[in-house]
């Protein structure tokens, strides 16, 4: 029996429901009504079942398959479907391929193909990079209501200085669903980035994104919370939001997480999960972590508590977190690794290294390493003995209320 263009769309319509069931067999049930469709020669059934195939929805992932129902669809004048095949062959790093069919497809007036398209010319994916074409794809893609094109077309105008017709769009790519404006609307509105502060609008809109499954808005919240910065200070609270980040793999969280654990900040003291989490971040080559784990282990090592083997050990484990990140210019990571060549702790005494490793620290404003080149001038450290140069690096530190500069300078006689 031959079903009528309704018949086939009520149908069609069935299986959907189907498909976005919680319950398998239904699941099963919708993929199977969609697959009769297509098999029938329905468009819309065989584009659908070539996303299934694409993305592994329901059915085992199969790329072959998927190229076969989008080459079916698109014989019919099925648009998104050629944007199927580009995107299959995206995944397959058949770049020039994807390129040649997105770029049909915005053509023939995909919205969806013409942001693809502005993102290929923007990341020279296929092409040349192009931000000028980019732009270009990415407002005919805006004009027919495409959020993410707009979210991308903001970041275009945000990079190029244009501040306010890149925040407009974010903000209202923000406000029509965009998780990721809704992310990076939050970070401006909490770091003053490209806007004034306001925190009330950074909750806003990182409840927004967080809500969606935002793992930085999800870690972002729980700092706020942590702090009382815009919101009435919760610790457990905080805890909540680094988890949640953290079970997504966010390296932030398992900083804040971490330290909370070892400190006792919002949950009980676990130093166990602390440090594995801090251990895991640094490995992800975060500086944070790598400072934090640099400056646990040296206090054990400085706590008398272990013997001469195991504080070796805690020593080496000191200087190899504040070696990496020293080497991405990490101010207190360069301090604290100078005093630690100084004072021939794990590494061999190397006072010029000692006083490099301060220069590069004091370069960033780091104030403890200007009382650090003080107390060397002051001493004789790896420099001669200069009582007027130690006095003017005391002072520099002072100027940012350095209590150990200030102390320094009374000694002195200095203020």
């Amino acid at each position: 029996m031959i079903m009528t263009t309704d018949e086939l769309s009520a149908r069609y319509d069935m299986g959907e429901k189907y498909l976005s069931s919680d319950d398998e067999k239904e699941q099963r049930h919708g993929v199977e009504i969609i697959g009769e469709l297509a098999i029938e020669g329905y468009m819309p059934a065989q584009t659908e079942l070539g996303y299934l195939y694409r993305n592994g929805w329901y059915v085992p992932k199969n790329s072959q398959k998927a190229l076969n129902w989008f080459q079916k669809a698109s014989e019919q004048g099925d648009i998104e479907a050629i944007v199927g095949a580009g995107l299959v062959y995206s995944d397959m790093e058949d770049d020039e391929k994807a390129f040649i069919l997105i770029k049909e497809a915005a053509e023939k007036g995909s919205a969806t193909g013409q942001r693809l398209l502005g993102e290929l010319y923007e990341d020279g994916i296929g092409v040349t990079a192009d931000s000028y074409e980019a732009v270009i794809w990415y407002r005919k893609a805006v004009q027919q209501g495409d959020v993410a094109a707009k979210y991308f077309l903001g970041s275009i105008y945000l990079h190029d200085n244009n501040i306010e017709e890149g925040l407009r769009l974010t903000e209202e790519a923000a406000e029509a669903g965009n998780k990721n404006a809704q992310d990076d609307m939050g970070d401006y509105y909490h770091y003053g980035t490209y806007s004034d502060k306001n925190l009330d609008k950074a909750l806003y809109f990182y409840d927004k994104a967080a809500s969606q499954g935002v793992a930085n808005s999800q870690t972002e919240i729980g700092i706020m919370l942590q702090n009382g910065e815009g919101i009435e200070k919760d610790e457990a609270a905080a805890i909540n939001c680094f988890k949640d980040a953290v079970e997504q793999g966010n390296t932030i969280a398992k900083v804040y997480l971490g330290l909370a654990y070892i400190c006792g900040q919002g949950t009980d003291v676990d130093e166990d999960k602390g440090w594995n989490l801090l251990t895991q971040a640094a490995d992800e080559g975060n500086v944070v972590a790598m400072v934090s784990c640099g400056r646990q282990a040296y206090d054990l090592a400085d706590s008398g508590q272990y013997d001469e083997a195991e504080t070796r050990n805690y020593l080496e484990m000191a200087g190899s977190y504040f070696s990496e990140a020293a080497k991405q210019e990490d101010a207190e990571a360069q301090w604290r690794l100078g005093w630690m060549y100084i004072g021939g702790e794990y590494f061999n005494q190397d006072e010029q290294v000692g006083i490099e490793l301060f220069r590069k620290a004091v370069n960033q404003d780091f104030s403890p390493a200007m009382v650090a080149l003080g107390i060397c001038y002051e001493e004789g450290i790896g420099v001669p003995k200069d009582k007027s140069t130690a006095i003017s690096y005391y002072k520099k530190a002072a100027m940012q209320n350095d209590e150990d500069a200030i102390d320094a300078l009374k000694r002195l006689n200095a203020i």
